[in-house]
């Protein structure tokens, strides 16, 4: 301020945002005055309510507030003069006359008279605090300045950086007001004046520092310290009058002026009379005046102790899940509440939200106000310095965190938006989306606090919403945490959707809890009545009764019952007697209906018109209220609006949301009610007003846009597309968004609306589009698993359409499903019967002379398969052969793993097109599979190498194309890098290949990605216990994946370490705790999935060699043996082909001549092999070769040659740092030896085996070692 013209000695008294206090001489007169000023700003409201405080000030007769005489406004600021004369600050009052105890209990009672005045006149201040009170030096009475209708319109800040006087006004503030979380009534100002008091008395505040404030008003600590733990000569009896004033809960504090008074006037009383306050019991006269129904919860004792037991055991590391069921208004959200509190003040950090009844809002609404107060709660509230959490934010989520920032508002002030788009189809959008919210949920969850997450009304939630909670519910990776869901259930029983949220608890044997709400019992009821009106039971037994019969005890319907007779006057408070009294006679007469909801739609049929039509718009427009749209809907000004949903609230319609902070409808049967009121074409009407309304003020605000198109779906009666001609476009873009945020089921619906508005004439006239709508429905049904309706909707699709090129897309929107489901089989067979209709004619297994006139076609397109000719190809144009070439490379990993042969001519077949008709993104996964088959399957590896590096060269050209990206690289670095490169290199790319696919949402390869690595570590790595470690920590990542396949071949992996590690009683077979062959085994082999047959059994035929086990080795070796050709180009062939040949030469000599010879040949040819990938690569397979052609020796009698040949080997196995594989040799050479009956050298040899085993961590077979060979190493 730059000056008050016409003021002098002005000094500020204090300042909190746009208001202050100043002393000032009056130059005109010289009168002391205070100025209480307002700085202008854009808030025009605040300016209004300023100048009705003061008109209010000057038409009412207050006599303890002081009356403004002026008001006065400049450019700056506006300001009331109050004319002060002999009144004081409280401060300089108590520095000057340092009262006496009784002066100041006089005070006491003074100041909370002032309070009584205020209430007397139904004002509630809400921001009392000792700069506005003024004290009479001469007759020593008190005085407040201000109503706080301004303070009641100020924001509240917790920056304490901006209180660093100790005294300040935040410190006065009641906790609801701080943090929002009750109505402000007139306890609110009994807490401002009891901490008034407590600086009264003890010259300071229940707070060792502004800290210390943060954490006792948060609920951190269970109440404030007393005024005698500050001043302990203050009589034990004032310290709990002040400390029951300033309690955290308004319930728990004075429910009257009266009350109060009363006690500080016993305090007077025995100070007059006996010298000395002696302790009493309190608020024995605490009745209030004012019908207040009580926020305290009967009835539900247990079902509160059961929370909180469930919460403490939480608290020590337990996951827990709660579900609350009842019928409406069985007091569901009131036992959430009560619970609350008590879990903030024991430290535990509680959300929540609740799902609406009408599906308006942005998908997944409740569940993002979650993870932002979860944001708010756990991260800034610890560190609000928002720069610090990026880097660690950004470690956790990765690139994915593009998502979650778009979404979280305080996330975006950090990292910013993210513009550009993925070309993605539903599925990887999903995946993507889920992946980022479930690791940014752990990250917000990493926390050593307890937190309870509520979602209210679960019932209400979408398919996707389900899904969604579930993927957060179901990770084991986060602890200490507590679900709680409320859900609506009139019969009571275990519901479906209990069942689909519980199971993954189940699996895991962590707590689940089913609280079932009944109505009240007469004795609760009793309870409650006696509480409200301070009385004992026996007096309201008559009342109690006549509740429990009109209701059934239903809480909700009782508070309405006494609402109404409160506002009837059939209920009165005397306040002569400080009684309340009621006439049974008079109460009995009244007719009251049994039903709830008829009794709401009574109440409501008694309010204004006005304020009846509000609540129906509000009812059918969803759970919160849009002011302006109401504003719209009613055609009445801003301030009609507020007062109608005051009204609203005053009459319990409407209650304020702790969580959003937002005004929405108090309770179910309200919305039972209104909707039972409005007849369908009214409800039609509302919707349709809604949409158009919000239309117009529609600009890519995502919001506004799902609740329009919601309205617009309620209303599709009326719209006409003629008028409506940009609606389809509208609905197409809410699919999109809806597909962004993983809401298929919303997408839909909005898809089902849109090709109802289309109509049939759209296959005439609007074809293209129409498509759209079918394949996006189809590819939503799926994503929601409703497969019954994708395949309705897919065969009127394929019945309509005329063209190929249109069916094509068709044909793919219904083969992916089939391939996340893990349904290889079905899927190839459905590939077979697709093509046709693209012109080719393929069997699931083609002949050999059709592969080899497919292979030579190719080359010949190819010209020799030159790479320069390939890389100068233009792009393809034909929109059939694109959709063929699409619907292919989705397909192929399920060809791959069901028939070779098909994938290898669709393959040849395929890139003959694409040589003939040019590149596209796609063509880099079919040059990847041709390059697998060059390598693997004809051992034409430098060219299979130069094909690969070609696919990962076209990837490159498509930069959005990640999912691509992720698919050419996981291939390249499976089945291609190993032919070239030493295998200890493939590891970093199949993790660069994971976050590519993970970044894409293509979970099916990120999941191979991890599993094809952790085999990799399997064979190289240095310490098994390590690869154990990485394995257990991988589960539940590799169960956000959701692919059966990894999850399964996981499980194997990890049983396989432990059986190495720490053995089991059958070291040699998978039967252990996370794989268990006698019971899985027999499902996969029902599931057929060929390629995983192989991995299994190769692993069995691994462990059955190690712990010699040769006979059963030889037996899993002939099963894997029928399934090769669904390996191609696998690394772990070479290493099938080695404990192949090993297993059968173990049994050599046990043989027969015939069978010897068999074994001979069949060893010779793996040998072969084995020789020819050596030649590519030596480091890979040179020792592996020599191993083999040593044991061969060996058996054959041909010591010399063998000894020479083990020797070489395990000098290359050593240098080649691959601790197993010199383990092997060693150990095979050992064996050798102790048949030539050469104890020393095969001491020698086993014992570096040993000693190389148990480096390796293989302490299982340690063990089989020293136990077999004990006397050799004595």
């Amino acid at each position: 301020m730059s000056g008050f013209i016409g003021f002098t000695e002005v000094e500020l008294i204090f300042a909190y945002y746009d208001i202050a206090l100043y002393s000032a001489i009056r130059k005109i007169d010289s009168a002391k005055v205070i100025l209480k000023v307002l700085s202008i700003n854009e808030n025009s409201g605040l300016q209004e309510a300023f100048k009705q405080e003061y008109k209010l000030l000057c038409e009412r007769s207050f006599e303890n507030i002081c009356k403004p005489e002026s008001l006065v406004v400049s450019d700056e600021a506006i300001y009331l003069v109050i004319r002060t004369d002999s009144l004081v600050t409280m401060g300089e009052y108590l520095e000057t006359y340092s009262p006496s105890l009784m002066e100041r209990l006089h005070f006491s009672v003074n100041l909370v008279g002032l309070v009584g005045e205020l209430h007397r006149g139904r004002i509630v201040h809400g921001a009392i605090n000792h700069f506005q009170i003024m004290v009479d030096s001469k007759s020593h009475k008190s005085y407040l300045i201000g109503l706080g209708i301004i303070e009641s319109m100020l924001p509240v800040t917790l920056d304490l950086e901006e209180y660093d006087d100790f005294s300040n006004t935040i410190y006065f503030l009641p906790p609801e007001k701080t943090y929002g979380t009750d109505e402000i009534e007139s306890r609110s100002d009994f807490f401002s004046i009891g901490m008034v008091l407590y600086l009264l008395f003890t010259g300071g505040l229940p707070f060792e520092g502004p800290a210390d404030y943060q954490k006792s008003i948060n609920g951190m600590r269970g109440r404030l310290l007393s005024p005698q733990d500050i001043e302990p000569g203050i009589p034990e009896s004032l310290s709990d009058i002040i400390s029951k004033m300033v309690e955290f809960d308004s319930e728990e504090r004075y429910q009257s002026v009266w009350g109060i008074n009363a006690d500080l006037e016993q305090c007077i009383d025995q100070l007059n009379s006996r010298g000395k306050i002696y302790h009493f019991p309190l608020a024995r006269h605490d009745v209030s005046g004012s019908f207040r129904l009580s926020d305290k919860i009967y009835g539900r004792e247990i079902d509160i102790k059961n929370m909180l037991d469930s919460f403490s055991r939480v608290s020590r590391g337990m996951r827990e899940l709660i579900f609350i069921c009842g019928a409406a208004g069985s007091g569901k959200t009131a036992l959430v509440n009560n619970v609350s509190k008590s879990i903030e003040r024991r430290g535990g950090v509680f959300v929540s939200a609740s799902f609406s009844y009408q599906k308006s809002e942005e998908p997944h609404a409740p569940i993002l106000s979650i993870i932002r107060q979860l944001v708010v709660k756990t991260l800034f509230v610890v560190d609000e310095n928002k720069e610090h959490w990026k880097s660690l934010i950004y470690d956790y989520v990765g690139e994915l965190t593009e998502i979650i920032s778009n979404l979280i508002p305080e996330l975006e002030e950090i990292f910013g938006s993210f513009e550009g788009e993925l070309d993605i189809s539903g599925v990887e959008m999903r995946n993507r989306y889920y992946c980022a919210f479930s690791r940014f949920f752990e990250f917000l969850c990493k926390n050593n606090k307890a937190i309870v997450i509520c979602i209210e009304d679960i019932n209400y939630a979408d398919i996707s919403d389900i899904k969604f909670i579930e993927m957060l519910v179901c990770n084991s990776r986060i602890k200490t945490i507590q679900f709680v869901f409320t859900q609506l259930s009139e019969n009571g029983g275990k519901t479906e959707l209990q069942e689909s949220m519980c199971s993954c608890f189940k699996d895991r044997e962590e707590k689940v809890n089913i609280i079932e709400i009944n109505n009240l019992l007469r004795s609760d009821i009793e309870s409650w009545v006696s509480d409200l009106f301070k009385c004992d039971q026996k007096s309201v037994r008559n009342m109690s009764a006549y509740l429990q019969n009109k209701t059934g005890g239903n809480p909700f319907y009782i508070q309405e019952l006494l609402g109404s007779m409160s506002e009837e006057k059939l209920i009165y408070f005397d306040s002569y007697q400080g009684k309340w009294f009621w006439d049974m006679t008079e109460v009995n007469a009244r007719k009251v209906p049994e039903d709830c909801r008829e009794f709401i739609s009574g109440k409501l049929s008694r309010q204004q018109k006005i304020t009846q039509d509000a609540l129906k718009i509000i009812v059918m427009l969803g759970r919160n209220i849009d002011k302006k749209l109401l504003e719209s809907m009613l055609d009445v000004k801003e301030s009609q609006v507020v007062g109608i949903i005051e009204k609203l609230v005053t009459i319990k319609f409407v209650v304020r949301d702790e969580s959003s902070e937002e005004f929405i409808v108090a309770n179910n049967y309200i919305v039972a009610a209104v909707s039972g009121m409005l007849p369908e074409y009214l409800k039609s009407e509302i919707s349709y007003k809604a949409a158009e309304l919000l239309r117009k003020s529609y600009k890519n605000d995502k919001n506004k846009l799902f609740r329009m198109l919601c309205y617009y779906r309620n209303a599709i009666s009326l719209v006409n597309l003629e008028k409506n001609n940009d609606l389809i476009e509208l609905i197409l873009e809410g699919v999109q968004e809806s597909k962004k945020l993983a809401a298929n089921d919303r997408a839909l619906e909005l898809l089902l609306t849109g090709m109802e508005l289309l109509g049939n004439n759209a296959w005439r006239d609007q074809r293209d589009k129409i498509i759209k709508f079918y394949i996006e429905a189809i590819e939503a049904a799926n994503l929601i698993e409703n497969h019954k309706k994708a395949h309705e909707i897919f065969e009127t699709a394929l019945a309509k359409t005329l063209f190929f090129k249109e069916r094509a897309s068709i044909y793919a929107s219904m083969v992916v499903p089939m391939i996340n489901r893990g349904d290889m089989k079905a899927a190839v067979k459905y590939v077979v019967d697709v093509v046709q209709d693209f012109g080719i004619s393929e069997k699931i297994k083609p002949s050999k002379l059709s592969l080899f006139l497919s292979y030579m076609m190719m080359k010949w397109n190819a010209r020799g398969l030159n790479i320069k000719y390939i890389e100068s190809l233009p792009e393809m144009e034909n929109e059939q052969h694109i959709a063929l070439v699409k619907f292919l490379s989705r397909s192929g990993s399920a060809i791959y793993m069901v028939s070779p042969e098909l994938f290898a001519e669709l393959s040849f077949k395929v890139v003959s097109l694409i040589l003939k008709k040019g590149i596209l993104p796609e063509a880099s996964l079919l040059f990847s599979t041709l390059s697998i088959i060059y390598c693997g399957g004809m051992g034409k590896v430098t060219k299979g190498y130069e094909i690969a590096n070609l696919a990962l060269k076209i990837s490159e050209r498509y930069p959005n194309r990640h999912f691509i990206r992720g698919r050419a690289l996981f291939m390249y670095a499976t089945f291609v890098k190993h032919w070239k490169d030493n295998i200890e290199e493939i590891p970093p790319l199949l993790d660069e290949a994971y976050k590519i696919s993970l970044y894409a949402g293509d979970f099916e390869f990120a999941s191979y990605a991890i599993t094809d690595k952790f085999f990799i570590q399997l064979c190289i790595t240095e310490d098994l216990r390590v690869l154990k470690t990485d394995l257990e920590q991988s589960r539940a990542e590799i169960a956000e994946l959701q692919n059966k396949i990894s999850i399964n071949y996981l499980r194997q992996l990890l049983q396989t370490v432990i059986n190495l590690t720490s053995g089991e009683k059958e070291p040699e077979k998978l039967l252990g705790e996370f794989y268990n062959e006698e019971i899985i085994m027999p499902v996969r082999a029902e599931n057929t999935d060929p390629n995983s047959i192989f991995t299994l059994y190769y692993l069995k035929i691994f462990l059955s060699y190690t712990f010699e086990d040769y006979s059963s080795a030889i037996e899993y070796s002939a099963i894997c043996s029928d399934y090769l050709d669904c390996v191609t180009g696998w690394y772990g062939i070479s290493l099938y082909y080695l404990y192949d040949s090993l297993s059968r030469l173990a049994l050599y000599n046990e043989v027969s001549e015939n069978d010897k010879r068999k074994i001979e040949k069949r060893v010779l040819a793996s040998l072969k092999k084995i020789r020819v990938w050596a030649n590519e690569i030596p480091h890979n397979h040179n020792h592996k070769c020599l191993l083999i052609e040593a044991e061969l020796h060996s058996r054959l009698g041909q010591n010399l040659q063998a000894a020479s040949l083990f020797g070489t080997a395990a000098d290359i196995a050593k240098s080649s740092g691959i601790k197993s594989d010199e383990a092997l040799v060693n150990e095979v050479a050992g064996k050798h030896y102790l048949r030539q009956k050469k104890i020393k050298i095969a001491n020698v040899y086993l014992t570096t085996a040993k000693n190389l085993y148990k480096e390796w961590g293989a302490e299982a077979k340690v063990k089989m070692i020293e136990e077999r060979y004990n006397e050799i190493f004595e």
